[in-house]
């Protein structure tokens, strides 16, 4: 909307002012009718005699009139001085449309009717929303990676208690067995069969028992609040672990194994969409070289005179052709970039391949040299306790001396603590093998990468490859 305000002689004839030797129309206003919100923290500022006085758009948002609709709009008048003399006239004009004068302002006006159709870009956008696509499943599969690295944390860490629970065991199974004996000897002291050296010694073994008990036990609450923390409850938590430690043969190879991994380890897949995301920017980086077309479209509306009096409305349609033929090289540096990020993704690539196979043959001799040590020390134990119950014996008939006891005990002990110690050992190893190797816990990253293969956007690829059951439980390398 556009409005003058004008001075007029008694008759109505038009009284101009003269701006750089021109008649010119006189103060005048104009406003966008849809733009009409205002914005009143900003009109506060321009008050005369407590009221507002000086109307300020706020231009945040747009409100395009319907058919009929009338509304109140508040427009800014630039600031005049002009003396009015006694029958002349104060004339205002509203228009719709620029109100023309005489003097020297544009007779075309734009409007919001514009529209830009690109056609051809050179591979630019092409290749940036092949790259951003790209980056989207590097992160989907990232997520799943780190999803995986979760899990692993937190069985480690439930293991760790499981094994602190089972050395608290075997401290409180010598202290008990200590304790016993120290009786036994006590008792034989009092009647004068053993010297008074074989109860201190018994007393000071009992003693390390006990010490070795107090550790344990700090050990264990140190595990418990690790896996407290590691699923995300307070470290006050009281729980209690129900599970023990069992041996289930690997039936996997490590070829089976190092093949899985490769097709299977989500930042595996990650690292490939990364050098596929580098590749589409190189594309990208490329369009630089070609031509960019596209169509054109904007209207225009003149006229002379207020009121839609000569008015007219024109459209300008074409195509734009846009072709940097000279760019000081900036296209080729550009593109050189982009090859050079590519390389570095490929190298990366490789080096996360070594790690694969790496972690994946390391968990796997750790995983077999456990399980060698369940068989060895599962039959020591059985020897050490044969063997502590004859020297227990061959003491209390007065064979054999304390020290032999005391060694007995002690090799019992230790046997124990070995064995658990390879029970822990097989399943952590075998638990970080299955992280080594991949196995899923929310996504299927093979059939991700398929879905991905044929086009589908990251919601369908997500979709199809979610796992509904426990992964960890039903994979198989077929």
């Amino acid at each position: 909307m556009f409005i003058n305000i004008q001075k007029a002689d008694s008759k109505g004839n038009w009284l101009p002012w003269t701006t750089l030797n021109e008649p010119h129309p006189g103060a005048w206003g104009k406003m966008r009718v849809s733009r009409r919100e205002l914005w009143p923290e900003e009109m506060k500022k321009y008050k005369m005699k407590g009221k507002e006085y000086w109307p300020v758009q706020a231009n945040l948002k747009e409100e395009k009139l319907k058919d009929g609709e009338i509304v109140p709009v508040d427009i800014a008048i630039v600031p005049s001085s002009r003396f009015w003399h006694k029958g002349q006239k104060l004339r205002i004009q509203i228009a719709g449309n620029y109100i023309r004068e005489g003097w020297f302002e544009p007779l075309a006006w734009d409007t919001d009717n514009h529209g830009n159709q690109i056609i051809y870009t050179g591979g630019q956008y092409e290749g940036a929303i092949k790259a951003r696509g790209y980056q989207l499943n590097a992160a989907d599969l990232t997520l799943e990676n780190t999803r995986q690295t979760v899990r692993f944390q937190t069985i480690a860490a439930y293991y760790e208690v499981l094994q602190q629970q089972n050395l608290l065991n075997v401290a409180e199974g010598a202290v008990r067995m200590a304790t016993d004996q120290l009786n036994i000897i006590q008792i034989q002291f009092e009647e004068g069969a053993v010297a008074k050296s074989d109860v201190l010694q018994m007393q000071v073994q009992l003693a390390n028992y006990r010490q070795n008990l107090v550790s344990t036990q700090g050990d264990l609450k140190v595990a418990s609040e690790t896996l407290l923390n590691a699923i995300g409850l307070p470290e006050d938590t009281e729980f209690e672990v129900t599970d023990n430690f069992s041996y289930t043969p690997f039936p996997f190879t490590l070829e089976e194994c190092v093949e899985y991994a490769l097709a299977n380890r989500p930042d595996g897949a990650a690292a490939i969409y990364r050098v596929k995301q580098a590749e589409s920017q190189t594309d990208s980086a490329k369009a630089g070289k070609r031509p960019n077309v596209s169509g054109v479209a904007s209207k225009y509306i003149s006229a002379n005179g207020a009121f839609q009096q000569d008015r007219s409305a024109n459209w300008n349609i074409g195509v734009q052709l846009e072709w940097s033929i000279f760019d000081n090289n900036v296209t080729n540096a550009n593109v050189n970039a982009a090859k050079a990020a590519v390389e570095s993704a490929q190298a990366d690539l490789e080096q996360v391949e070594k790690t694969i196979r790496l972690q994946t043959r390391s968990a796997y001799t750790r995983m077999k040299a456990a399980e060698e040590n369940i068989r060895s020390t599962a039959a020591a134990v059985k020897q050490a306790e044969e063997s502590s119950v004859i020297a227990r014996v061959r003491y209390e008939e007065g064979v054999d001396i304390l020290l032999t006891v005391t060694n007995a005990q002690e090799k019992l002990n230790q046997a124990r603590t070995n064995y658990f110690t390879a029970l822990y050992q097989y399943n952590l190893y075998k638990a970080q093998l299955e992280k080594a190797i991949g196995i899923p816990v929310d996504i299927n990253t093979p059939i991700y990468m398929e879905n991905a293969r044929e086009g589908r956007y990251s919601d369908d690829a997500l979709e199809a490859a979610a796992l509904h059951s426990n992964a960890s439980e039903t994979f198989d390398f077929k």
